[in-house]
């Protein structure tokens, strides 16, 4: 069981992203529950465990930001919100990094074309829009009105924005106000077109090669 999960665990990390993406989405506009950030953590360091399960260094740094993080939420209760909120995007961000780092050191570790290398570019690029989304959530929660329309209790405006920056469509409805909110978003951008480009077509070419001896 363990060796069929630790195979597809890029098709399961993939499904949990769009899960949550998803659950984030219908619970901020019907406001259900108020524990999505918890959730995301529950369901991601299982997977990341998995990914990294034989790197013991992971597994600490797993367990000690997960502790960090739930160790905020209880803060938050005590102590002043706004001030809990930037520390706990910050753990988010470190997080995230970690994961898109991981997704991204294996999937160009695998030499072939497998579920593996597919799932893993995809998650590596969900993590990147949600990186940035938190990064957005960070400045906007130390420097106010730093983006137009951005609120910090609302993460799924974040996303939103984040992805819609990162494909280069940009709506419009969400714009960035001061010096480094405008810098980040066209970094994330070109990101996001740098990924594209060297990523999937590293993995493209890989697959042509793998398909050329074949019909030779």
């Amino acid at each position: 069981m363990l060796l069929l999960i630790t195979r597809y665990r890029f098709l399961s990390l993939f499904i949990i992203l769009l899960t949550f993406s998803l659950f984030k989405a219908v619970n901020t506009q019907f406001g259900w529950f108020n524990i999505n950030g918890l959730i995301f953590g529950i369901l991601t360091a299982p997977s990341l465990l998995i990914i990294g399960h034989k790197e013991r260094s992971v597994f600490y740094l797993i367990t000690t930001i997960v502790f960090i993080y739930l160790f905020l939420l209880i803060l938050k209760h005590y102590f002043n919100e706004s001030t809990i909120n930037s520390l706990r995007f910050l753990i988010i961000i470190v997080f995230l990094i970690l994961m898109t780092t991981l997704c991204l050191y294996f999937t160009l570790k695998d030499k072939t074309i497998s579920v593996t290398t597919l799932f893993g570019s995809l998650s590596s690029y969900l993590f990147i829009g949600f990186v940035f989304a938190y990064i957005y959530l960070f400045i906007e929660s130390l420097s106010p009105m730093s983006f137009s329309q951005l609120s910090t209790t609302q993460e799924t405006q974040a996303i939103y924005f984040s992805f819609i920056t990162l494909t280069t469509v940009g709506y419009g409805e969400i714009v960035p106000l001061k010096p480094i909110a405008q810098t980040l978003v066209w970094f994330e951008a070109f990101t996001g077109q740098s990924y594209l480009a060297l990523i999937i077509g590293q993995l493209i070419g890989r697959y042509v090669a793998e398909q050329k001896p074949n019909k030779d």
